[in-house]
């Protein structure tokens, strides 16, 4: 989703959303590929990992984000209702970090900046 908002943004045209009230946690692909080599090197076998961040933030705190470097290009979000079924995860990466020592590096709101 934020590949094309930024696309949209960036190109002018107008992005339809819902209200961006739930929970997301962004995670860059280096981060995650990060995370899997870590997991494959000192993970636990057996165990079930969560990949994620570990930084959970509205969806629209994200979108804000792109907004503010974008949309001056001519782009536009416009905010919907909330989605039905409203579904909003908070992903623990503990366990992941405990186990593995890893942590992500890439920040997606220091990333647009």
């Amino acid at each position: 989703m934020l590949p094309l908002l930024i696309n949209n943004l960036k190109n002018g045209e107008v992005t339809e959303l819902s209200d961006c009230s739930q929970n997301w946690d962004y995670l860059d692909v280096e981060d995650a590929a990060e995370a899997l080599i870590a997991l494959g090197e000192n993970g636990h076998s057996g165990e079930i990992y969560n990949l994620a961040r570990g930084d959970n933030k509205t969806l629209r705190e994200y979108v804000v984000v792109a907004e503010e470097k974008f949309a001056k290009q001519g782009g536009l979000v416009r905010y919907g209702e909330r989605i039905n079924p409203f579904i909003s995860l908070r992903p623990s990466v503990a366990k992941l970090k405990e186990h593995t020592g890893w942590s992500p590096k890439i920040d997606f709101l220091e990333l647009v900046k």
